[in-house]
C-alpha cells in the first residue's frame, strides 16, 4: 500500500500527526489563560460598544437633520481621524505602555459617550447637537486609531510564542 508523506510542520520539518498535534494549541487551552481571558472579554465588550456607536451616531444624526449629507458627514468625521493620525499610530503606541494606554483609552471612550448621552437629552439647538456629534465621533475614531496597534502589539505580551498563531 502506498502511504501518503509526511505532512510539513511549521518549522520546515517533515513529522507526523503526533508531533502536528503536540504544536497546536486549542482555543480552549488559550481560554485557560487567565490574561488572554481577560484581554478577550473586554475587548469584546469595547468593540461592541465601539460598532454600536459607530452606527448609532450617523443614524441619531439623519434624524436630527433628515439630511443625507449631514448623515454622510457624520460618518466621514470619523473616517478624518484615520486618514489624518493612521499612518502614525502604531509609532506613538509602540513609545508608550500598551496597557495603560489602552485602559485610558477606553476610559476615554466612556467619557465620550457619557457626554453624547447627556448631550442627546440637553435641551440643545440642532447645530450644537451637530457640531457635538461630529467631534464625539472625531474622537472616538481618534482614540480606536490607537486603540488598535496597541491591541495588536499586547497580544505578545500576553500569550506564549507558541499560543500566537491561535
Amino acid at each position: 500500500a502506498v502511504t501518503a508523506p509526511a505532512a510539513r510542520v511549521p518549522d520546515g520539518t517533515q513529522g507526523g500527526d503526533d508531533q502536528e498535534k503536540e504544536k497546536r494549541v486549542s482555543y480552549a487551552a488559550l481560554l485557560r489563560n487567565p490574561n488572554f481571558r481577560l484581554l478577550w472579554l473586554g475587548q469584546a465588550i469595547s468593540t461592541l460598544g465601539s460598532y454600536f456607536t459607530r452606527v448609532v451616531i450617523p443614524v441619531y444624526v439623519y434624524d436630527l437633520t433628515q439630511s443625507y449629507a449631514h448623515l454622510g458627514f457624520s460618518a466621514f468625521s470619523s473616517l478624518i481621524a484615520s486618514l489624518l493620525f493612521g499612518l502614525v499610530a502604531g509609532a506613538l503606541v509602540d513609545r508608550w505602555d500598551r496597557r495603560r494606554m489602552m485602559i485610558a483609552v477606553d476610559l476615554a471612550n466612556a467619557g465620550l459617550l457619557a457626554v453624547l448621552f447627556v448631550m442627546t437629552l440637553a435641551p440643545l439647538t440642532v447645530t450644537y447637537k451637530l457640531v457635538g456629534l461630529y467631534a464625539i465621533n472625531f474622537l472616538t475614531a481618534l482614540l480606536r486609531e490607537l486603540f488598535t496597534p496597541a491591541r495588536i502589539a499586547i497580544f505578545t505580551e500576553v500569550v506564549a510564542e507558541r499560543e500566537l498563531l491561535t
